[in-house]
């Protein structure tokens, strides 16, 4: 039997396959973890969201990011995928709140076709406010106050 036969018009694993295996999702020690990882986050979908009435601060207690992959047995190749994936666009998250990034997960994972990135990729945005900002940006300053103007800019 082969894969049109069972109703899988289309798909060929071996390339759909390819990226989750080189990214170390589905190594032999990667496997469970990783499925204890998107089962968690597939379960409390409905709380994991950026939304107003989200329920993710009553799921973040004390644990970390890094503590809750360790405590899954996820191993290091895999966690360093998982950083880096959200250090792109988040910065240092190793001692983030676990919910706090589960929730990202799951914004990316289950709301990928309501996801919008500028035409130039996220760093557009940056770029565009530092050009507005001009020579005022500096960086290592500590902010002391933020001064909102009438107009409600800073």
């Amino acid at each position: 039997m082969d894969n049109n036969d069972a109703g899988f018009v289309g798909w060929q694993p071996d390339q759909e396959l390819a990226p989750a295996h080189a990214l170390g999702f589905l190594s032999p020690r990667a496997v469970l973890p990783s499925m204890r990882l998107f089962r968690g986050i597939f379960r409390q979908s409905q709380y994991l969201d950026f939304s107003a009435d989200s329920r993710m601060v009553e799921l973040d207690g004390a644990e970390t990011f890094g503590e809750y992959l360790d405590r899954l047995g996820v191993p290091e190749r895999l966690q360093v995928t998982l950083r880096g994936f959200l250090e792109m666009t988040m910065g240092r998250v190793e001692s983030s709140g676990e919910a706090y990034m589960r929730t990202y997960l799951a914004e990316m994972l289950l709301n990928a076709d309501k996801l919008y990135v500028p035409e130039k990729g996220a760093g557009a945005l940056v770029d565009a406010l530092a050009d507005a900002c001009g020579d005022t940006i500096r960086l290592s300053t500590p902010v002391t106050k933020v001064v909102i103007n009438d107009r409600g800019g800073v």
